[in-house]
């Protein structure tokens, strides 16, 4: 229900009133933060219920039930930001939602200061309720409400429900005074309140009676609600008391076997059939209990009505679920009774939930009924949609529940693998997922649209999993050849593939051609046009079309703008391209913004293609340049050989790299004397330069230089800037090429 259109629901009646622990809450409005922890079934949903009917209009309340589906950030963070929408606050979110929907969003660095901002300038103070708070494991997402709290403005506040204490800085705010806690000792029901409870009236126990209720129960509000509906209709309540005996978890199953015991057959067989479903809807449930949907709107309002553990979850009560103990009861029950039946139902439950557009609930029933055929194949056709909108730890938490050994079965499937892997980081995984998926191999196209399964793989290996540039280029010109379906979005990923390795290879005009058929192609996603639109820009920037350049770039900007995309890593070429642009018209201040910003997109995205950051790195060394800082230029060179080595091609940029070195080096005033002079009285170098100028005859980049001597790579950097300044060099073939002369170094042929 996250990010849906969950809405607090309302106080239910026929539940004991707590106005001692309301009006405790109502004083505590200076508390920046209120926990209510306590085990399972001690009413802590109920007080904040009751709470929420007390708190007076000037307080805007913003409720979100939380789930273990909130453990991906931007699911938690977009239920947030509409819960708070909801309460008339005033709070502009809709921005901030599509800020969260690409792919890695920035939601500690960017989307809280602008909530926190906005909440600065409510209509209303706002408090944020939170239940069910211990579902909510997930460090980012911990982190992040870390962040909220401390920085919450006066007035408004968050309020935690959960079964144990969340690991936020209690310590700190209860010494600053900004600390409400309520427990298990305050939540227990008094004998009073038990004498209150309608059904307990009813059955007239007494007030020993009661009291042994309280001490079997230890108060806990859970049993003391089971007993009190067990006790309906019985003659002899005394008898029943007598034999009620057991820990928590014999009270819920035998009181919920009695509760079910008073139902009619029609009632037990609509809860034991939709105990299987974690929040349902009346069409749900009509579809599992065989049922027209009117005749289950009518049962599940009377259940509730009944308070048959039955909890709304919106004030439209569309959605509910079960208390949770009673529904662990009931598929206990329920898997006693008909041991074959709950594969059926959870099997019956994804066909709905797929049919109406509830992908990730489908994909978790097919995973409990054990049809892992069925998972895969909702995987393989639905991977697609999560990735665009930011949703990748959904789609990773998806793959974790079907397992790897069901994926690996099927071609189909291991390719979304991949995929996953990919837009995530995770090079090698995708590597391996790619290679189990040819060696299954499979015909036709694949169910996400992909012409087939060669395409696929040759998207892949074009696009990110292949470092040498020749083959890059190989296979992403197959696969602009496979996919010719102008109406699919893999036409126009594949062209801007194809025409991003045209670009690396120096083939500019060729480049611009195909990247324009991606641009002009109505099926296009708007990260791919934007991606397109800023290869095309660097392409032109090498024809020297500065102007044309400018304005592709400035289109491409334009659009990651609009669409909320700024956060996005997918999108860090649009900034690359902008600055290439602002540099060649002299805009230098507005160009290393956004550098340094695509060079951040490209730090949270770890393990993708080398490709992408060497652009942004060379760019920054013509930047440098313009900029009339040498020495920093050269950093830039000396970082972009880094990205060179191991590569039998550097392509365009390479050569871009030696001209770049080339104009630094005839910058120097006098170079050549001066170069004379260091050549007859080189500085002496100390041991530790001496270590890393030995090698610097190798292949091995400056990070493997650094883990061979397990120092830093900045510290390996900057030995080699004192190596070039001693030797009065600019790059690091001259550097060898004098230590060799000086005797430093070996020559190739010495012993």
């Amino acid at each position: 229900m996250t990010g849906g259109a969950a809405q607090a629901p309302p106080a239910r009646p026929g539940l004991i009133r707590r106005p001692r622990l309301v009006g405790r809450l109502l004083a505590a409005r200076g508390s920046r933060l209120v926990v209510i922890a306590a085990p399972g079934g001690y009413g802590k949903s109920t007080l904040l219920a009751q709470w929420r009917a007390d708190v007076r209009e000037w307080r805007a309340l913003a409720w979100l039930p939380v789930g273990r589906q909130d453990n991906d950030p931007v699911r938690l963070w977009i239920g947030i930001l509409r819960a708070i929408e909801r309460t008339g606050a005033r709070v502009r979110v809709d921005d901030l939602v599509a800020m969260l929907s690409v792919q890695s969003p920035d939601i500690a660095g960017v989307v809280l200061p602008m909530l926190l901002q906005r909440l600065g300038r409510a209509a209303r103070p706002v408090v944020l309720m939170l239940d069910d708070f211990h579902l909510l494991t997930d460090a980012a997402g911990l982190d992040q409400l870390r962040l909220l709290l401390t920085a919450l403005g006066p007035g408004h506040q968050l309020v935690l429900s959960s079964r144990h204490r969340p690991a936020l800085p209690l310590a700190r705010l209860r010494a600053a005074g900004q600390l409400l806690e309520l427990g298990a000792d305050e939540l227990r029901f008094s004998a009073a309140q038990v004498r209150a409870l309608p059904d307990i009236e009813v059955a007239g126990l007494d007030g020993g009676q009661v009291r042994d209720l309280v001490a079997r129960t230890e108060g806990w509000p859970a049993g003391i609600y089971l007993a009190a509906l067990s006790l309906r209709g019985r003659a002899d309540p005394g008898t029943f008391l007598a034999s009620f005996t057991g820990g928590h978890r014999h009270i819920s199953d035998y009181l919920t076997e009695e509760v079910l015991a008073g139902c009619t057959p029609h009632e037990c067989r609509f809860l034991l059939r939709t105990s299987v479903l974690e929040r349902f809807t009346a069409p749900l449930a009509a579809h599992l209990c065989g049922l027209p949907a009117a005749r289950a709107e009518r049962v599940l309002a009377h259940l509730a009505a009944t308070n048959m553990f039955v909890i709304p979850l919106d004030e439209q009560r569309q959605w509910y679920r079960y208390h949770h103990l009673f529904g662990q009861c009931l598929r206990a029950i329920l898997g006693r009774a008909q041991p074959d039946l709950p594969v059926r139902l959870h099997r019956r439950a994804g066909v709905w939930l797929h049919e109406h557009g509830h992908v990730e609930q489908a994909i978790g029933h097919a995973v409990t009924a054990g049809d892992s055929g069925r998972a895969t194949a909702l995987l393989a056709s639905s991977w697609l949609g999560y990735v665009t909108t930011g949703r990748s730890a959904i789609l990773l938490a998806l793959i974790e529940a079907i397992g790897a050994e069901a994926i690996s079965r099927d071609a189909a499937a291991s390719v979304s693998a991949a995929w996953a892997n990919v837009f995530t980081g995770d090079l090698p995984g995708a590597i391996d997922w790619l290679d189990a998926a040819e060696s299954l191999g499979h015909d036709g196209p694949l169910p996400d649209g992909t012409a087939s399964l060669k395409s696929a793989a040759a998207l892949l290996r074009g696009m990110f999993l292949i470092d040498d540039l020749p083959q890059r280029l190989v296979e992403s010109r197959m696969a602009a050849e496979w996919e010719c379906d102008t109406a699919s979005p893999w036409y126009v990923m594949a062209r801007f593939s194809h025409g991003a390795n045209l670009y690396l290879t120096g083939r500019h005009h060729e480049a611009v051609t195909v990247l324009e058929q991606a641009v002009r192609n109505r099926a296009t996603t708007s990260l791919f046009e934007i991606n397109a639109l800023a290869a095309q820009s660097l392409a032109c920037t090498a024809l020297d079309r500065h102007d044309q350049a400018a304005t592709l770039a400035a289109t491409s900007r334009d659009l990651v703008r609009k669409h909320h995309l700024t956060g996005s890593a997918q999108a860090s070429i649009a900034f690359t391209a902008h600055a290439a642009a602002l540099t060649r018209h002299g805009r230098l201040a507005e160009a290393r913004h956004e550098l340094d910003h695509a060079a951040g997109l490209r730090a949270r995205m770890p393990g993708l293609s080398r490709w992408a950051a060497l652009t942004n790195v060379t760019v920054l060394a013509h930047w440098c340049l313009a900029a009339g800082d040498h020495d920093a230029a050269r950093a830039a060179c000396d970082q972009a050989d880094d990205l060179l080595s191991g590569l039998a091609d550097g392509g365009y940029l390479a050569q871009q790299v030696h001209d770049l070195r080339q104009t630094l080096q005839n910058a120097i005033p006098g170079s050549a004397q001066a170069s004379t002079a260091a050549v007859a009285r080189p500085q002496a170098l100390t041991r530790q330069e001496r270590v890393v100028l030995a090698l610097l005859q190798s292949p091995l980049s400056v990070p493997e230089i650094a883990a061979r001597l397990h120092l830093s790579a900045n510290t390996v950097r900057s030995h080699v800037r004192a190596v070039y300044h001693k030797l009065a060099v600019s790059s690091r073939q001259a550097a060898v090429e004098q230590a060799r002369h000086h005797g430093l170094v070996p020559a190739p042929d010495d012993p």
